[in-house]
C-alpha cells in the first residue's frame, strides 16, 4: 500500500474507484434479486445481463473521444454524481414496474462503460513510469476488495435491512466517489492535432501493428472464458458443493483474495512481462482442470484462490505493457477499443455460459475452460515469437 503514499493522485483513483465499485456491486445483487423474485423468469434475468453488456459496449467510443477532448478527471467526477440520482431509482420499482430496474442497469451500465477506459487511460498520465507495474497490482487489489466487500456484504446487508438499503448505500457511494476525486490533479491527454481532427482512428492502423493485433485478440478471446467463469463459480458454490449464499459468498471472497495476493508479487514482475501473462493463463487453465475434480467446498475454494491470483499476475502483466506502449495521444481511443471489445466478448460468453449450463453438469463447464485456457495459452506463445515491441511502438507513434 506503500505506493498509495508516493501517488498521491493515483490514490484518490484508487479509492474512487473502490467506492462505486463496491456500491455497483451492492446495485447488482439487489437487482438480480429483485428481478428474480418478482418474475422468476430466466429470460428476464437474461434480460438483464444483456441491459449490463450492450449499453458498455456502446458507450466505448464515447469514451475515446472524451479522452482527446476533455480533461479526463472532471469526466469522472461528473459520471460519478450523474449516476448517484439514477442509482435511487429502483427505490420505486414495483413487481408492475419491473422496467426501472432495465432502466436503472442500462443508464448505470453506459456510465461505466465511459468511466473505466478514461479512468484506465488516466493512470499513466497520472503515476510515475517506474511505479506503473505496483499500480497495476494494486488496481488488482482494488478489484479484490470490490468483490470480497461488495458482494459478501450486500448478500448480508440484504438478507438484514432489505435490498433497499444497497440501492441507497449505491448512490452514496457514487457520491463520495466523486467527491473523493476532487484531490486528484486533472489530466488531459497530450492530443496529437492530426488525431484530433480525424473522426477515428482506423482499425487498420491497428492491425499493422503486430503488438496490437496480439493484444485485440486477447481481449476477445480471454474474456469469453472469463464470461463463462461468472457462471461456474455460483453453480459450483450452489449446486456441487451445496453451500447456498454462503457458498457463493465464501467463493466471491476466494476469488477477491486470490486478486488481491497476486499484488504482492507485482514488484517481481520486471522483465518477460508478456511471456509471463501468457504462462499464467495456462495455469488458469490447469487451476479450471483442477476445480472440475473438487467435491468440497474447501478445496473449491483454495482452488478459487489459486485461478483468480493466476488472473492477476496475468491481468498485471498486460495492463502494463499497454499503458508503457501506448502513446499518450491515442491513449484514449485505444483502451475505449480495446473496452469495447472485451465487454462485447464477456456478454456473449455470459449468455453462451447461460445456455450451456442446460446442457452440461458445472464440472463439465469447468473442465472445458480449462481446456481452453490452455489452448490459448498455445495461441498466444505462437503469436508471441513473431511480436516486435520496440517495432511496435514506433508504428503507434506513427500518424494514424
Amino acid at each position: 500500500m506503500s505506493i498509495l503514499k508516493r501517488e498521491k493522485d493515483y490514490a484518490a483513483l484508487f479509492y474512487a474507484a473502490l467506492l462505486n465499485g463496491t456500491g455497483h456491486r451492492f446495485s447488482q445483487v439487489a437487482i438480480l434479486a429483485a428481478v428474480y423474485l418478482y418474475s422468476e423468469s430466466g429470460t428476464a434475468v437474461g434480460l438483464l445481463m444483456a441491459c449490463l453488456v450492450v449499453p458498455a459496449v456502446a458507450a466505448a467510443p464515447l469514451a475515446g473521444v472524451l479522452s482527446t477532448r476533455t480533461t479526463i478527471i472532471n469526466v469522472l467526477r461528473v459520471i460519478d454524481a450523474l449516476r448517484a440520482p439514477i442509482a435511487l431509482l429502483p427505490l420505486t420499482a414495483t413487481a408492475d414496474t419491473i422496467y426501472l430496474y432495465y432502466i436503472t442497469t442500462a443508464v448505470l451500465s453506459f456510465g461505466q462503460g465511459v468511466y473505466q477506459p478514461l479512468r484506465f487511460a488516466a493512470i499513466p498520465a497520472l503515476v510515475d513510469r517506474k511505479h506503473i507495474r505496483r499500480v497495476n497490482g494494486m488496481e488488482q487489489t482494488m478489484t479484490g476488495l470490490t468483490l470480497i466487500v461488495g458482494s459478501v456484504s450486500a448478500g448480508i446487508l440484504a438478507f438484514v435491512f432489505g435490498t433497499g438499503l444497497l440501492f441507497l448505500l449505491h448512490a452514496l457511494l457514487l457520491a463520495a466517489s466523486s467527491c473523493t476525486l476532487l484531490r486528484c490533479r486533472p489530466v488531459k491527454t497530450a492530443v496529437d492535432p492530426r488525431v484530433t481532427k480525424a473522426k477515428a482512428i482506423p482499425l487498420s492502423f491497428f492491425l499493422r501493428i503486430s503488438l496490437m493485433r496480439s493484444l485485440l485478440l486477447i481481449m476477445l478471446l480471454m474474456p469469453l472464458a472469463n464470461g463463462v467463469d461468472n457462471v461456474i463459480f455460483n453453480l459450483f458454490a450452489l449446486d456441487i458443493f451445496e453451500a447456498g449464499d454462503l457458498g457463493v459468498g465464501i467463493m466471491y471472497g476466494a476469488l477477491g483474495t486470490g486478486l488481491m495476493l497476486s499484488t504482492l508479487f507485482a514488484g517481481m514482475m520486471k522483465t518477460h512481462l508478456i511471456t509471463l501473462g501468457i504462462v499464467t493463463i495456462a495455469l488458469e487453465g490447469a487451476g479450471h482442470l483442477l476445480l472440475s475434480t473438487s467435491s468440497m467446498l474447501a478445496v473449491g475454494a483454495l482452488t478459487a484462490v489459486g485461478i483468480t491470483f493466476a488472473a492477476g499476475i496475468s491481468n498485471i502483466c498486460f495492463d502494463t505493457v499497454m499503458m508503457k506502449a501506448f502513446p499518450e495521444d491515442k491513449r484514449g481511443p485505444l483502451f475505449a477499443m480495446l473496452a469495447m471489445i472485451q465487454q462485447a466478448s464477456m456478454g456473449l460468453a455470459m449468455i453462451a455460459a447461460g445456455f450451456s449450463a442446460e446442457l452440461l453438469t458445472p464440472p463439465q463447464l469447468a473442465a472445458g475452460v480449462g481446456v481452453v485456457y490452455l489452448l490459448f495459452s498455445v495461441l498466444f506463445a505462437g503469436l508471441l515469437r513473431s511480436l516486435s515491441i520496440k517495432r511496435s511502438m514506433r508504428q503507434l507513434r506513427e500518424p494514424a
